[in-house]
């Protein structure tokens, strides 16, 4: 896949996350996936904020069309709403590509089990959304944030993941094999 195409799935059946983790891919949820090529000209600091660009982008798409600002980034791959899961996030770099996989609850019902953990857009806001749509503009919103990271505006889009991060003021552990 070339940069500025997009890859999705209506179901995945080995859907992933960090670590290995495993993510429930049902049909009613944007499951895609798309890629941003490396640039020798652009600094790298600025590849490795890409986690960032992407909940920011996210974050920023959910919160238009639901027209509710209540989508918070949890650092390094993750949106929430309602203190819940919405939207995972994966970044990877194959060869000189950057391979940005999406996963958001849109239309989708959670599994009783997983109720308190995660939530869809549906159990958000009561109504359907066009997921192709939903991709399209997270992808175009990537895109634009990523332009606008690297033609000096880090410091707006740094100031909307802050007014937007989930763990702030949260007491929080870290865990580094098994320790």
């Amino acid at each position: 896949i070339g940069e500025r195409h997009i890859v999705a799935a209506k179901t995945q059946s080995a859907g992933r996350g960090r670590r290995g983790n495993t993510w429930s891919s049902d049909e009613g949820g944007a499951w895609f996936t798309f890629c941003l090529e490396e640039d020798k000209n652009i600094n790298s600091d600025y590849y490795a904020k890409l986690p960032f660009i992407v909940g920011a982008s996210v974050a920023s798409v959910l919160s238009e069309i639901t027209e509710k600002d209540i989508f918070l980034f949890k650092w390094v791959n993750d949106v929430y709403a309602d203190n819940r899961k919405i939207s995972g996030i994966l970044v990877e770099k194959s060869g000189r590509r950057y391979v940005i996989g999406i996963g958001i609850n849109v239309n989708n019902k959670i599994e009783k089990e997983f109720d308190r953990q995660r939530i869809s857009l549906v159990d958000v806001t009561g109504k359907m959304f066009d997921i192709d749509e939903i991709m399209v503009k997270t992808a175009e919103k990537f895109y634009e944030y990523f332009s606008l990271m690297i033609m000096g505006g880090w410091a707006e889009i740094y100031s909307y993941i802050c007014e937007r991060d989930y763990l702030n003021g949260k007491t929080i552990t870290v865990v580094n094999d098994g320790e």
